[in-house]
């Protein structure tokens, strides 16, 4: 452990208490200035963001739209960075008043069928308080993370997550618990909107271009049955969140797995844009989504498993 590291932790946790100090309204005002300031400051991601969304949206949004959007993005995250700082705040009252649940007939029926739940989401407003929710709500989520490179806030994180009754699952070496949890009829979440590394990417439609997406998703859904529930939390101009539950994903197999797993990650990928493209200033558009080509990586084999989890 290095001296950046523990500057990088105290920086963080002094911004946790300064976060918890301030009352609601005053709050909201120095995470949207504090991500304004990002937005003007960091160029680079600021362009990523303009290009990404002009790839995107193309004649569909002005070009005044766009760098309206990419601001609102901007501010919005850091609303998202501030909201999972103080998330140990809160409490099942502070839930109750700030958060509104949409469809959670869903994910009941999801679990009652008895052969666990996937909850999948995007990187889209708070999306760490899906999690947090469900955990006061009893319908505990395992949540597969990737471990941070800097050790004290790792664990700082995970005791975020773990706040509410939850469990958080290492991404690399985590297909014995997941099954397991699955198994035993519980929940576990993924967000699968991140560009992909592992070899075992697999390319899919995204906002027409296609992007390097986790094929783990479907092919747990396709050993185990489970249901894929896509689930999405989305601020509200008053400070509080929507968190939505849809209708879980309708899953045809033909009994080619390639192809069956292809077609259920666009489909469920396919879900995300739309949530996207009705609350475009919630999406981390600074993100390098597009970043790898077909060809460069392999593709998930017929034979393959669960390795793209790692």
């Amino acid at each position: 452990m290095n001296l950046r590291h523990r500057v990088e932790y105290l920086v963080v946790r002094g911004m946790e208490l300064f976060c918890r100090a301030l009352p609601r309204r005053l709050l909201l005002g120095l995470a949207r200035s504090l991500g304004l300031l990002w937005f003007s400051l960091d160029r680079r991601r600021r362009q990523r963001a303009l290009a990404n969304l002009e790839g995107a949206f193309g004649d569909e949004m002005t070009p005044e739209r766009r760098h309206e959007v990419a601001r609102n993005a901007f501010a919005n995250l850091a609303r998202a960075f501030c909201d999972t700082l103080i998330l140990e705040s809160w409490n099942a009252d502070k839930v109750a008043k700030y958060v509104e649940v949409e469809g959670w007939e869903h994910l009941d029926r999801a679990y009652e069928a008895g052969q666990g739940v996937l909850c999948f989401t995007g990187h889209i407003g708070c999306w760490e308080m899906v999690a947090h929710i469900q955990g006061h709500r009893k319908r505990w989520l395992a949540v597969v993370v990737r471990p941070l490179d800097n050790p004290l806030l790792d664990a700082y994180a995970d005791r975020l997550r773990r706040h509410s009754g939850n469990e958080t699952i290492r991404k690399r070496q985590a297909v014995r618990t997941i099954l397991r949890r699955l198994r035993e009829g519980k929940g576990v979440g993924i967000v699968i909107d991140q560009h992909l590394h592992s070899r075992e990417r697999i390319f899919v439609d995204f906002f027409g271009r296609l992007a390097a997406t986790t094929p783990a998703l479907a092919m747990t859904a396709m050993r185990t049955g489970a249901a894929m529930v896509p689930v999405f939390s989305i601020p509200k101009p008053d400070g509080g969140y929507i968190v939505r539950y849809l209708p879980p994903v309708e899953v045809t197999t033909t009994g080619d797995r390639k192809k069956d797993v292809h077609d259920i990650t666009q489909e469920c990928t396919r879900i995300i844009e739309q949530m996207i493209r009705a609350h475009p200033d919630n999406w981390i558009w600074m993100h390098r989504r597009w970043r790898s080509k077909p060809g460069k990586g392999k593709a998930v084999p017929a034979d393959a498993d669960l390795a793209a989890w790692g």
